[in-house]
């Protein structure tokens, strides 16, 4: 077997592993009231760049994406982004076994980043209802 061909088993193996346990969190907070709280927002009572991903995702998976806006506006817009990133490097990864960012990769990120950054700050001083 080619180490292509290796690298794109390996990579579907974990792709199907992530999504399967993602389902079954999904599937347990729809039935159940408990999910993984968020560490930060518990110690400060501070809302972090993530609060709100895993509501998001949920209204998500339920095609509901004015909730899951309402839920993270900063990461639903730059979920393409990411997206978009993810299967690049995942198929340069199945290709050539390595991964290298450009420099415009690498300033998209750290925008990316930055603009998290803002989101969190933005969120804890304005009304929940605005961000």
């Amino acid at each position: 077997m080619t180490s292509k061909k290796k690298r794109a088993i390996n990579v579907l193996q974990f792709a199907i592993c992530i999504m399967a346990l993602g389902l079954l969190y999904a599937i347990w907070c729809h039935f159940s009231a408990l999910h993984i709280p968020c560490l930060f927002h518990h110690i400060t009572g501070w809302y972090c760049p993530g609060c709100g991903v895993t509501r998001m995702c949920l209204a998500i998976l339920s095609l509901d994406f004015d909730t899951a806006f309402y839920y993270n506006k900063a990461i639903f817009i730059l979920l393409p982004f990411y997206i978009l990133i993810g299967i690049k490097y995942i198929l340069l990864y199945i290709k050539i076994g390595k991964i290298s960012f450009t420099q415009i990769e690498n300033i998209g990120l750290i925008i990316s980043i930055v603009i998290l950054l803002v989101y969190g700050l933005i969120r804890n001083i304005l009304p929940y209802n605005y961000f």
